[in-house]
């Protein structure tokens, strides 16, 4: 990630990275049951947990992925798929 982060900033691509390593039923606030919701008095949902396993799919491949966010109109955008691209292939 840090290699990815320094050739965009290079190239001054416009596109945020980055990845969440794990599913979200992995996250603490989700598998805790910390978000609001969840602890709120009235909530009448069951405690069922998320075992490893829930989706394997999932637990394989994010860890894999990353997430990359570019913000503007059409042409900025294509401007900076153009400049993410040649990014990923110095890394290659």
């Amino acid at each position: 990630m840090d290699d990815l982060k320094r050739v965009l900033k290079e190239a001054q691509c416009g596109v945020s990275v980055g990845y969440t390593n794990i599913p979200a039923y992995k996250h603490p606030v989700i598998a805790n049951r910390s978000a609001h919701a969840l602890n709120c008095p009235d909530y009448k949902g069951d405690n069922d947990n998320y075992p490893d396993g829930l989706c394997p799919i999932a637990e394989e491949i994010i860890p894999r992925s990353v997430n990359a966010y570019t913000f503007g109109p059409k042409n900025v955008h294509k401007m900076n798929a153009e400049k993410f691209a040649q990014a990923v292939r110095k890394l290659s």
